[in-house]
């Protein structure tokens, strides 16, 4: 039973709590903004709590039974929250480092699988699977996040993601020499190096032109006057 005293009004009802009053939308809220103002001035220890206070809040779906469209916005709205929660924790947890970097990771983890387009998200599970000494995976997330967005918008990561995770200069040196190597064996006959040698074997000998002396000159020049 809720009294009169809480709920006021006749049209339009209003739930007017005593304090102190927790609500934990509100706390998810303001959480949220203090999470992302003290990563906006990189206090991480500050950071931390209240990030995941509101990572807390937004675990649980709001009014589940309702079905009214206001309802539906708030839970668009706490979806949002939980988004960027999830990405303030990352941050976070990645430039504690130590004991905190597992954390980044599952929050990554769920920030990827529940925002896949998002790139920032792709790139810190890439920063907390190398923070980690998983380089090689952190490559494998970037090649899915590249075939992903290929895939579905034709775009190639962004710049800022390239220029982070492209691959190694050893690995891009040996993928453009067999490329090189690739295209040259579609372009070049198979039977080029056969062909060159049957051309230069049936090639005409060089005539030379012989000089005689003077005296063999004039000789054979008086016998072919005489015939």
């Amino acid at each position: 039973m809720v009294g009169g005293q809480v709920l006021r009004g006749r049209s339009e009802l209003i739930l007017a709590l005593p304090e102190p009053a927790y609500v934990d939308i509100e706390v998810a809220l303001s959480m949220l903004h203090a999470a992302e103002s003290a990563v906006a001035v990189r206090a991480w220890r500050r950071a931390w709590s209240p990030a995941r206070s509101a990572l807390s809040v937004t675990q649980r779906t709001f009014l589940p039974e309702a079905d009214e469209p206001w309802a539906e916005t708030w839970r668009l709205r706490l979806a949002d929250v939980r988004l960027r929660a999830l990405e303030a924790y990352a941050k976070t947890c990645l430039e504690l480092g130590g004991a905190e970097l597992p954390g980044a990771e599952r929050a990554t983890r769920e920030l990827v699988d529940v925002a896949p387009l998002r790139e920032s998200g792709h790139l810190l599970l890439m920063r907390a699977l190398a923070a980690s000494g998983n380089v090689a995976e952190a490559l494998a997330a970037y090649e899915r996040l590249r075939i992903l967005l290929r895939e579905e918008l034709g775009v190639d990561p962004s710049e800022a993601v390239q220029n982070e995770y492209r691959p190694p200069p050893r690995v891009a040196a040996r993928s453009a020499f067999r490329q090189c190597c690739a295209k040259a064996a579609t372009t070049m006959p198979a039977n080029a190096d056969l062909h060159d040698n049957n051309k230069q074997s049936h090639q005409q000998p060089v005539t030379r032109s012989m000089i005689l002396p003077e005296s063999e000159a004039r000789s054979s020049l008086q016998i072919r006057s005489a015939v």
